[in-house]
């Protein structure tokens, strides 16, 4: 079920924003309202970053990015209405030409109003850039813009005090730069929500999402889920457990696709600055519910994903995240582990793109002083890609220095190693090997800042 109630999330493009803020001036919506709840700033910026491995292969060239970039934030909050965006445009320019100079923006805006106690209106959009293929570098002529926009009307009732019934419509538009892959989505899903207690509730949930494809070699899907989700929340652990089961209809001649799917996540406080987070799930997916998810999350630069696909797949993860705070340092580790296994088989197995995903990953940051701050980290993952007899494995680390030199003006700066090691029968294997060191420094001056005004209750 598309969730757009929590539009707390930081980051977010200027179109988009000035159409559903127009939509609700237009509405009357904010006709009461004082000016100085609304917050909103706007900052420039410059950076200056070195590759000495541009086009990440073997043959290694080395090349200057320069970037100027301005970035536009707003938040408004009312007793019924909700508005945030946030979104950044940046100038990418490559001084030895091995890619085109790129204009870019991304970013993400929400809307949410409580038109009556009973009805509730939810719009988005978000502008995420993502890699068209995976199994390719993360370079500028594999990368494109995901725009995904959806709206739509929330029927909220209380049978009884404790008790939530919903019925909620939602209309996403899915539209990738480049690639063949747009689509449309319906949804259609009735809650019922059992308040056990303050803190406890069991939430019965039936859905239909129906997929269009505008690419005619891909079917059309009709999703139904039906699922049963335990949510408690207490002082020191919050936990939410959902099972149910996925049924989905694929038109042109394919196989239905039908399985269990769950989820698990565990919030622990242990005390003492000590946070344990787990997260499992098993999730029978398509690509363009894939790429949906993953332009929920605000994503300044790529995301490392195959957007220029429709396939079905079953995925299941597990993500285990420690972090530890003391004084002004922070630390996590975690352990990520992935499987999808794609329903359709592939024309021959080295097209297959069942794989396996593995890894841990480190983080560190501290309040140097008042106006410093550093932050590092390193990931080290293996995917393996079974049928293909082909294994990758990939180390990144990253350090970045941020400094609050004025009242306006911030400098930063940072450095980041990624290598990528293939082994195996695929002859991919060798165009994929790669190892990359970058180092980068630039600033940003706030233009306008007006985002710590007080909001109106």
């Amino acid at each position: 079920m598309l969730n757009s109630k929590d539009l707390n999330r930081k980051r977010c493009p200027t179109g988009a924003l000035s159409a559903l803020l127009s939509l609700a001036l237009g509405g009357g919506l904010l006709v009461s309202t004082s000016a100085e709840a609304i917050e909103y700033s706007l900052t420039a910026g410059f950076s200056t970053e070195r590759s000495d491995n541009i086009t990440r292969s073997q043959i290694e060239e080395d090349d200057w990015i320069h970037t100027p970039m301005l970035t536009a934030e707003l938040a408004h909050q009312t007793a019924n209405l909700r508005v945030e965006g946030d979104y950044l445009v940046e100038h990418r320019i490559y001084t030895e030409d091995f890619f085109d100079d790129r204009t870019r923006w991304t970013g993400r805006a929400d809307l949410q109003w409580d038109a009556l106690n009973f009805l509730q209106f939810n719009a988005s959009n978000s502008r995420t850039e993502s890699t068209e293929d995976a199994l390719q570098q993360d370079v500028e002529n594999n990368r494109q813009i995901t725009t995904v926009t959806s709206a739509g009307p929330k029927l909220q009732f209380r049978p009884r005090t404790s008790d939530i019934l919903s019925l909620e419509y939602r209309f996403a538009d899915i539209t990738q730069e480049e690639t063949d892959s747009d689509s449309e989505r319906q949804l259609i899903a009735v809650a019922y929500e059992l308040g056990l207690s303050e803190n406890r509730a069991l939430t019965l949930e039936v859905s239909r999402d129906m997929v269009d494809f505008d690419r005619d070699t891909s079917p059309e899907l009709d999703i139904d889920t039906a699922s049963l989700t335990y949510s408690s929340e207490g002082d020191a652990i919050e936990v939410d457990a959902r099972g149910g089961y996925t049924t989905i209809d694929r038109s042109l001649n394919r196989d239905e696709v039908d399985g269990v799917i769950g989820s698990l996540d565990v919030t622990w406080s242990i005390g003492g600055g000590s946070q344990l987070e787990i997260n499992a799930s098993r999730s029978i997916n398509d690509q363009s519910d894939d790429v949906l998810r993953g332009s929920a999350e605000f994503g300044q630069g790529s995301v490392f994903q195959n957007t220029d696909v429709n396939e079905v797949f079953t995925e299941d993860n597990l993500n285990v995240t420690y972090s530890y705070g003391w004084g002004r340092n922070t630390a996590s580790i975690g352990y990520q582990l992935q499987d999808q296994d794609f329903e359709d088989i592939a024309e021959s197995e080295f097209e297959s793109r069942d794989q396996d995903e593995s890894g841990f990953n480190v983080s560190y940051a501290r309040r140097v002083t008042p106006r410093v701050d550093l932050r590092m980290g390193a990931r080290f993952l293996e995917r393996d890609f079974q049928d293909r007899g082909l294994t990758e494995d990939f180390i990144t680390a990253d350090l970045r220095i941020d400094w609050q030199a004025g009242r306006r003006v911030n400098l930063f700066a940072g450095a980041s190693y990624e290598e990528r090691e293939g082994s195996g029968a695929d002859a991919l294997v060798a165009a994929l090997s790669f190892d990359e060191f970058r180092f980068s420094f630039g600033l940003t001056i706030d233009i306008i800042d007006r985002t710590k005004l007080p909001q109106q209750r």
